[in-house]
């Protein structure tokens, strides 16, 4: 069988064929036969097949030629739909089992692990980790930002792109953008290394690091008492204007469009996440900045 005809049956199968396409395909399949075919065996009870023997069986029916007759299309409707319940079983064993956590923008979502920790996520950010294994395996997948409070237990984990923060019980802060992640720790202690794990610091209650491609920066002092996404404003340090504004659109959904601006300049201050108004004109004053906002557009160009 030619693999354009495998594609159109297997997409009539689905009920994916316009009716021009179905039109043609019955010039060549006799497809009210395998309608009724299908008919006959829905009260039918799929037999449980091992997920290998099953794969062995269908590659080997690969390539192999068929006499164009009707029971051959039968035969190969059969095979088809085993192919469908094939890499649906090998998906449902051998896929991606993690549980997944999605934020939009100006969204926050807050989840209790089955230990009870919990994690804050801030918007535009994303977290998987493993539910079913989490007594043994208390390990996140985190990109974005998000406030974590740890219960004591076996070690807790937290991979970013940047590094990785390990911790046994504790409440701390992970920001992370491309190949940075700033770490605040607001109970307890945490380690903190690069992705290489050739660089490492542990740091303790009011304090906070700065990792930036790989390099740890020095132990700085910290006086939040929680996430800073969560008090209403966020501190930056030598960000540029590009980074700063996908902040400003990330927290307040908004579609930025800068005329004439210096993205790369760099910005070191705070970004009000509470009050939209407060925000723009603060940062119109420290960046000698015009705006113009109109339903959820900013225009941002020079004074």
């Amino acid at each position: 069988m030619k693999q354009e005809e495998n594609i159109s049956l297997s997409r009539w199968l689905q009920g994916q064929l316009s009716a021009a396409e179905e039109q043609e395909l019955a010039k060549t399949h006799d497809l009210e036969q395998l309608r009724a075919t299908l008919r006959a065996q829905e009260s039918l009870e799929l037999e449980t097949v091992d997920s290998a023997d099953l794969w062995q069986q269908m590659s080997s029916q690969f390539d192999q030629p068929k006499p164009e007759t009707k029971a051959t299309w039968v035969r190969v409707l059969w095979f088809i739909i085993g192919m469908i319940v094939g890499f649906s079983t090998l998906y449902l064993l051998f896929g991606d089992s993690s549980d997944k956590i999605k934020t939009e923008q100006a969204q926050t979502i807050e989840h209790s692990f089955a230990d009870n920790s919990k994690v804050i996520l801030a918007p535009d950010s994303r977290l998987s980790f493993d539910d079913k294994n989490w007594s043994t395996n208390r390990h996140v997948k985190l990109s974005g930002q998000a406030y974590f409070e740890v219960n004591k237990g076996t070690e807790f984990s937290v991979e970013t792109k940047a590094g990785t923060v390990t911790v046994l019980g504790t409440k701390f802060e992970v920001w992370q953008r491309a190949h940075q992640m700033r770490v605040t720790c607001t109970e307890g202690k945490v380690k903190v290394s690069n992705k290489q794990q050739s660089a490492s610091e542990t740091i303790t209650i009011g304090q906070e690091i700065l990792l930036n491609n790989g390099d740890l920066s020095n132990v700085a002092k910290s006086e939040a008492e929680t996430a800073q996404f969560l008090s209403g404003r966020q501190e930056y340090d030598q960000i540029t204007v590009e980074e700063l504004l996908a902040e400003l659109g990330r927290f307040y959904d908004l579609d930025i469009l800068p005329k004439g601006i210096n993205l790369q300049e760099a910005y070191s201050g705070i970004l009000i996440l509470d009050d939209l108004d407060r925000c723009l004109k603060l940062l119109s004053t420290s960046m000698s900045w015009d705006y113009d906002l109109e339903q959820q557009k900013l225009q941002i160009t020079t004074q």
